[in-house]
């Protein structure tokens, strides 16, 4: 059996959450912090019991988790639908909520008051906190890969599956501001910083973008001749902000710097699974441990225990492939049903001609 797995970071607090279960890591060790199967059932207000029960997926997995930014709350969604808030803070489940469709990408606004959440319909809801209430404010035929709020609170960022990097306003969000242009495969994952956003995906380069022109102002060469971006994540450091990548199904983490002309490489012994920034390091979270990777490309090691090591090596994504099928001719295999349809009505109509002759 394989699982899902997520990473989030806020401030100093960082968590892994896979299968079912959410750990903090603490110093150099990861401590089990809850288990999403112990909390509540959360009832449908408007579906019926039995069909609550009849979609409900075999096994839980969490899709994704989020952080606040005062990092007061954690917020997990899961193949059920559902969300659950953890209150750190107390130590206890704040709230749980439903949402329409599986969750692809989530991430709370700038005043932690609400959660915003992506699926794979292209639909963007806001679940604000403080009236408990559901809202789509965004809304695509395109999967929704990533979404990111500004860190000024402003800007809705999303990323999908047809190339575009989206920045609306935000709670307006039906009021487009730029469209980004310029990949050529899916967009799968986002960063943002003061007046910049970076995105990756597909094509295996990094792009920066200006959040108040939309404007391209820089793009990385191709990190990986054959290979997919999986993961970026931005931090600050003394000299200029730094862009951390990781390949898909690929061991190699690489680091950008200021411009994106620049890049280094760190190897590590696993192929890398998500990355997230803790003050001034990347988190980089693999199939057989977890590292902390500052400027210097200094790599420490966290302490995980064997169930969590095992869970990783397990790990799957949601979507397993996210690049188009464009060689299947839709146009071909219409002609074939339209063909056979007429067939089936001509052989209805001579068989009806025949019993009209022998009457």
């Amino acid at each position: 059996m394989k699982v899902q797995m997520a990473l989030a970071a806020s401030g100093s607090s960082l968590y892994i959450a896979i299968s079912t279960k959410v750990y903090k890591v603490v110093g150099n060790t990861a401590q089990e912090l809850f288990d999403v199967t112990s909390f509540p059932e959360v009832e449908s207000k408007e579906k019926p019991e039995d069909e609550q029960k009849k979609q409900k997926p075999e096994i839980v997995e969490i899709l994704c988790c989020c952080v606040s930014k005062c990092g007061s709350l954690l917020a997990v969604g899961t193949n059920e639908k559902k969300f659950h808030v953890w209150d750190v803070v107390s130590s206890s489940l704040k709230t749980s909520f439903l949402v329409i469709k599986a969750p692809q990408s989530a991430c709370f606004d700038a005043t932690s008051d609400s959660i915003v959440v992506g699926d794979r319909a292209g639909d963007v809801y806001r679940y604000r906190l403080d009236f408990a209430k559901l809202e789509e404010i965004s809304g695509s035929v395109s999967m929704a890969l990533d979404v990111l709020i500004s860190t000024d609170g402003r800007w809705l960022i999303t990323a999908d599956r047809d190339e575009k990097v989206r920045i609306s306003r935000y709670p307006q969000s039906f009021v487009i501001q730029w469209f980004c242009l310029g990949h050529t495969e899916y967009v799968r994952s986002l960063a943002q910083l003061d007046d910049s956003v970076w995105s990756a995906g597909g094509d295996g380069v990094i792009r920066e973008w200006s959040l108040t022109t939309g404007a391209s102002v820089s793009s990385s060469q191709r990190l990986s001749p054959d290979k997919s971006l999986r993961k970026i994540a931005a931090l600050k450091s003394e000299n200029g902000v730094l862009v951390g990548a990781a390949v898909e199904e690929d061991s190699s983490f690489y680091i950008s710097h200021e411009g994106l002309e620049r890049v280094e490489h760190v190897q590590l012994d696993e192929n890398i699974l998500d990355i997230a920034v803790l003050g001034s390091r990347f988190v980089v979270l693999t199939r057989g441990g977890l590292y902390l990777i500052d400027e210097g490309k200094t790599v420490e090691s966290v302490e995980l225990d064997g169930e969590l090591k095992k869970k990783l090596s397990e790990s799957k994504d949601a979507v397993a492939n996210l690049f188009k099928n464009v060689t299947f001719n839709n146009k071909a295999a219409y002609e074939m049903r339209k063909s056979e349809k007429f067939e089936k009505i001509n052989a209805k109509k001579a068989q009806k001609r025949k019993l009209e002759v022998a009457r």
